[in-house]
């Protein structure tokens, strides 16, 4: 059996959601949101640090304007750029353990 740590489950979690969020097309889209808050759900459990869980919010905050029926503002290019910064952002919180 492998020996496995928390941080690398969420970091393989992260990659995972970054990778699904860069390969699905952007609007409304229940099943994709679903399966991204239910990963953001799992994030959540594993961590205990206060401003990862603010990071994880602002996470699932960008989730729902893209796949959800949230109206906004924001070029599809310019949303998938923060989208995928706030996952990436929220990894890098992990790998260091701030």
């Amino acid at each position: 059996m492998l020996d496995t740590h928390l941080a690398d489950d969420t970091t393989l979690r992260c990659e995972a959601l970054f990778d699904r969020v860069a390969a699905t097309p952007l609007g409304q889209n229940p099943h994709a949101l679903k399966v991204a808050l239910a990963e953001c759900d799992a994030l959540e459990h594993a961590i205990s640090s206060p401003s990862m869980i603010c990071k994880l919010r602002d996470l699932r905050h960008w989730l729902r304007l893209a796949y959800g029926h949230t109206l906004h503002g924001y070029p599809e290019d310019a949303l998938r750029n923060i989208l995928l910064d706030a996952i990436t952002g929220f990894g890098g919180a992990v790998r260091d353990g701030r």
